[in-house]
């Protein structure tokens, strides 16, 4: 390798190196404004804060709920059928 090789390779590990840093500047930045705008909506508007995650959550707390109910009237609709099994073993068996 001639030493004008070595010389670009190491330039160009250098531009890279450079760019990367650059974009990681530029990402702190963008989460930097980001950050700052969402604490200052917090400060600012806190009731419309609170109405934008009830408003997101309320369905997927629904839905949760929803999964709890049948599953508990799939439980007891199991106990109710094992209840049944165990009256109808009972009485037979006198």
């Amino acid at each position: 390798m001639t030493p004008q090789e070595k010389i670009d390779e190491i330039h160009s590990i250098l531009v890279r190196w450079e760019t990367r840093e650059k974009r990681k500047r530029i990402f702190a930045w963008i989460y930097r404004i980001f950050i700052l705008g969402l604490a200052a909506l917090v400060i600012f508007a806190p009731q419309l804060v609170l109405e934008k995650i009830f408003q997101i959550s309320e369905p997927i707390i629904k839905h949760i709920i929803n999964q709890v109910i049948e599953t508990q009237k799939e439980k007891i609709s199991d106990i109710s059928e094992n209840l049944k099994q165990k009256v109808k073993t009972f009485y037979s068996g006198q």
